[in-house]
């Protein structure tokens, strides 16, 4: 992720979730599963030895393959730059676990979403969805991970659109709530309301969290009134 030093990759607009999967899409979802590298490497395991000569003997390829490993380990190259997946086909492959995850077909659309995080960790979108396979499926913590690793991601995006920040705060927000996690839910809410909030010039989305943050403000005020009355 981000701590790698390096910023996520551009986001893909996902707006193309009413259609129909074609077999550029469902080419793109089984690429994921069994991705091809584009350089050509030995599929059994070489000893030290038959690498050697391996290497010697396929030059360029070698040489390909010691980027491709170098670039991974540094975060510079995603798993999905490695195997010549383009953005296009992630994109297409989002696709189909966003109609998988309409259609009510979880596990189906949490192992889309698995490997379109695992092939490019740093496209927020994907962990997103990804939070969402795990909520319906009720992995409650694995979830708030989800949402809350888009949440850094979008945080290190430029012109990053506020609204898709603030659904995946309200997703994780609605989820702490849920779980009677309030206080985190406020938590993280609060820090998304400027400080020179105008209610009558916010955006309605904006406007949405600022209702939900005085509603949880309530909710807490009588704990904390109980606590200074219990420390008194």
């Amino acid at each position: 992720m981000t701590d790698q030093g390096r910023a996520p990759k551009p986001m893909i607009p996902m707006t193309r979730h009413n259609l129909p999967p074609t077999q550029a899409q469902r080419r793109a979802a089984e690429e994921l599963k069994e991705p091809k590298p584009t350089a050509d490497v030995v599929e059994e395991e070489m000893t030290d030895e038959e690498y050697d000569t391996w290497a010697k003997e396929n030059p360029e390829e070698a040489e390909n393959l010691e980027r491709v490993t170098i670039g991974m380990a540094k975060g510079d190259i995603s798993p999905a730059e490695a195997f010549g997946i383009s953005m296009e086909e992630l994109a297409e492959a989002a696709v189909l676990g966003a109609e998988a995850l309409d259609a009510g077909n979880v596990d189906s659309a949490v192992i889309i979403f698995e490997g379109l995080v695992t092939a490019e960790p740093n496209v927020p979108q994907f962990r997103v969805s990804l939070g969402q396979c795990y909520e319906k499926l009720g992995y409650v913590e694995e979830a708030l991970d989800s949402y809350g690793s888009a949440l850094v991601l979008y945080s290190v995006i430029e012109n990053a659109p506020i609204e898709e920040i603030i659904d995946a705060a309200m997703m994780k927000a609605t989820l702490l709530i849920h779980e009677g996690r309030d206080e985190e839910a406020f938590e993280d809410l609060e820090g998304l309301i400027p400080e020179d909030f105008d209610p009558d010039d916010a955006p309605p989305a904006l406007l949405q969290v600022y209702g939900v943050v005085l509603n949880l403000l309530d909710k807490l005020a009588p704990e904390d009134e109980e606590d200074e009355e219990a420390d008194g």
